[in-house]
């Protein structure tokens, strides 16, 4: 530099210029690596799947505490219904069991007087033609003693005539003997007659005994 410039240009000595510190124009380096964003998409994924666990779990607490109060409710109305049920039938047997009770015992009485009835009944109706023949041969040994020659007629059953025969033996009156299908005897003795009335009174008996 000339000497005149080196006047008017102080600040540009050379050598002061060698003399003034020495500035660094810093170099750029690369600082530390900035850090990741957050991934948004897994952040929503996290909160929708912890958001449907609770609904879950909220909505399975919910529908078992329904489904206790409906089994209680079933369980209680079913007890209802048995009680209800179990009255209904204690009732109706006090009722039936005694008619059953009755209808049975009417029943074996009406068989047993059935039974009875056939067992008794060929005996009564022995016993009583023993007893009106044993009177109807009295009857006719009273009347022949009278007039030995009375004309004698019986008719009825041959059983009964052959009775009535060996009531008045050998030595009884001579008889006209008719055999019929009626249960009576009938004697006829000179305009009198004696009927044994058996026929009637097994129709008694046989109603009696219904």
């Amino acid at each position: 530099m000339s000497a005149a410039l080196a006047r008017f240009l102080p600040d540009f000595d050379l050598s002061v210029a060698g003399r003034l510190p020495r500035v660094e124009t810093p170099v750029h380096q690369p600082g530390p690596q900035s850090a990741e964003l957050p991934d948004l998409d897994a952040i929503r994924e996290a909160a929708r799947s912890r958001a449907w666990s609770e609904a879950r779990a909220e909505t399975e607490a919910e529908l078992g505490e329904r489904h206790a109060a409906a089994l209680a409710e079933i369980e209680l109305r079913h007890r209802a219904e048995l009680d209800a049920l179990r009255v209904e039938l204690s009732a109706l047997a006090a009722e039936a069991v005694p008619r059953a009770v009755s209808d049975r015992a009417d029943r074996i009485a009406e068989s047993l007087a059935d039974d009875v009835a056939a067992v008794i009944r060929p005996l009564l109706d022995q016993a009583l033609a023993d007893r009106m023949l044993a009177a109807l041969a009295s009857e006719i040994r009273d009347a022949c003693a009278i007039d030995a020659q009375t004309a004698v007629e019986v008719s009825g059953p041959a059983s009964m005539l052959q009775a009535l025969a060996s009531l008045l033996g050998d030595e009884g009156p001579v008889m006209t003997l008719t055999e019929t299908q009626s249960v009576d005897l009938v004697v006829t003795m000179d305009r009198t007659r004696w009927t044994t009335r058996l026929d009637a009174w097994a129709a008694s008996l046989r109603e009696a005994l219904k």
